[in-house]
């Protein structure tokens, strides 16, 4: 064979075999639908002000027929390497190290829920509202408070139980938090570890 015509061979097989790889990867990010975003606050970011502070979703193929909410849960399962945690976050907040974040994320991602209180409804992506829970930290003698702001996709019965949920909270003014069995797996969509101070 021609050293020319074998040389063309050679690339052409070449890029028959390397320009997939370019094009596979960020399609891989939304194979699956209603994918979500907290785009603020930061995993593992300090909220000053609990009480007041701003939370901005997105959602991809957003169903306007479907109910999004955003939720703020206390963590269970925390106390594990919580020293470490601490330690971690510190640093963190002082410089930023791949290392450590991502021994911290290990660790965070092993908070379940413990219970939950829903906060807003999402009715279009992208979505921003400013939260406010201005209860008492559940977790008494830790600073900071571990918690997780929570993007679910919920059905039409726990739709209106959170609405329900707030009506009633409106008259005696409590808001007992809610119990993870109301959840299942798929209607979490997106989870965000945050600590308050």
């Amino acid at each position: 064979m021609n050293p020319v015509k074998r040389q063309f061979l050679f690339h052409f097989f070449l890029l028959i075999i390397i320009l997939p790889i370019p094009i596979h990867p960020p399609v891989v990010e939304s194979i699956g639908r209603d994918n979500a975003r907290i785009i603020h606050p930061d995993r593992g970011d300090l909220i000053k002000t609990p009480n007041q502070f701003n939370v901005k979703v997105e959602i991809d193929h957003f169903d306007y027929s479907s109910h999004y909410w955003v939720a703020i849960a206390k963590p269970t399962g925390h106390t594990q390497m919580w020293d470490r945690v601490l330690s971690l976050h510190q640093a963190l907040r002082v410089a930023h190290d791949d290392d450590r974040k991502t021994e911290i994320d290990a660790l965070i991602d092993l908070w379940e829920i413990d219970y939950f209180w829903p906060k807003f409804w999402v009715t279009k992506t992208p979505s921003k509202h400013r939260i406010s829970h201005p209860c008492k930290n559940p977790l008494e003698n830790i600073e900071p408070q571990p918690m997780i702001l929570l993007v679910l996709k919920v059905d039409d019965a726990l739709h209106n139980r959170f609405r329900e949920w707030f009506a009633a909270a409106k008259e005696d003014n409590s808001r007992p938090g809610l119990s993870p069995s109301e959840l299942n797996k798929k209607m979490v969509l997106a989870r965000c570890e945050i600590f308050f101070p």
